[in-house]
């Protein structure tokens, strides 16, 4: 199993550095946008964290992630879907960032604490998720253009990767939804 992760590393290690530059990117322009809003925006934004004391990962979360990742591998197809998955993954951790600092006003130093169980439960796996589906959506991308050159039907197999990981990324969001978010709730009550 170990060989496998660091095979699939090597294969894909230019892919995984530049989406977690993304991301970081997305993390740190999350925190500048946070820190840019004028002080009533922040006061307002930490009268409304109730959302932590009861369902952190609502049932439309799960439908929001199914719709956009859904749209982005349709999108695929007219090679537009890539980069607007590289937008996507951009804008999750963009809110990420948003959240760190937002928590840590809103709860002092408990929101660090609260923000490190919130990412380790619901947000990490998502997002290795995310990298996978990147990867794979790249595969499919190049098997898809090789495809319309060539008249090879080598992109189904790719699809079907895409596909499948999609349906893990739902899956993992039924696991958060009615197991993770039980479990915060009653961490952070």
């Amino acid at each position: 199993m170990k060989n496998k992760i660091r095979t699939s590393y090597q294969k894909h290690r230019m892919e995984i550095r530049f989406i977690l530059i993304i991301m970081l990117i997305g993390l740190f322009s999350g925190l500048v946008f946070y820190l840019k809003q004028d002080s009533v925006m922040k006061a307002s934004l930490s009268l409304n964290m109730e959302i932590f004391s009861h369902n952190v990962f609502r049932f439309s979360n799960i439908i929001y992630h199914l719709l956009a990742i859904l749209s982005l591998i349709a999108l695929s197809f007219l090679l537009i879907g890539f980069p607007l998955l590289i937008v996507y993954i951009f804008l999750e951790s963009l809110s990420v960032g948003f959240l760190i600092p937002l928590l840590f006003s809103s709860f002092k130093l408990s929101g660090i604490g609260i923000f490190i169980s919130y990412f380790l439960l619901i947000k990490l796996g998502f997002f290795v998720l995310l990298l996978v589906l990147f990867c794979l959506d790249l595969a499919f991308i190049k098997d898809y253009l090789l495809y319309l050159k060539n008249h090879k039907n080598k992109f189904f197999g790719s699809l079907k990767k895409v596909l499948i990981t999609l349906l893990i990324i739902v899956v993992n969001d039924f696991l958060v939804y009615f197991v993770m978010n039980r479990f915060l709730s009653f961490i952070l009550v």
